[in-house]
């Protein structure tokens, strides 16, 4: 069992949610996101890349290593393994990973939103 386990579920975020001086509307609302915060987390990602996709990769299969070689060598394949790998340390410290997504910031000022798959599985058993 790890440290911020034998805490208890609130516990490791205690300090995430406190900040000295602030009002107490501050804190009450802090209070509220850990309540919402206890089914698990989303997690988000922000790029700013020219593009997330190879479409020479995608039209010549280029793919990444086993045991992923269902992606394709680009982006956001590795943003896949990335996202995963930060699922894998949250969870094992007890934080439930409800999902995990990419926001591709454009250099025209919109943005895209990626629903990435969970590749944790996978990413467990190289590690």
């Amino acid at each position: 069992m790890t440290d911020l386990q034998q805490l208890g579920p609130e516990e490791p975020y205690r300090e995430m949610f406190t900040v000295e001086g602030e009002p107490e509307e501050a804190r009450e609302a802090r209070r509220c996101i850990l309540e919402a915060s206890r089914a698990g987390f989303v997690l988000f990602d922000y790029k700013t890349n020219a593009s997330l996709f190879s479409e020479f990769n995608q039209r010549n299969h280029v793919m990444l290593m086993s045991p992923f070689s269902d992606l394709v060598q680009e982006s956001i394949g590795e943003y896949t393994i990335q996202l995963s790998l930060y699922a894998l340390m949250l969870e094992d410290i007890g934080i439930n990973v409800l999902g995990r997504r990419i926001v591709w910031l454009k250099d025209d000022g919109t943005f895209e939103t990626f629903a990435l798959p969970d590749v944790s599985g996978r990413l467990r058993n190289c590690l």
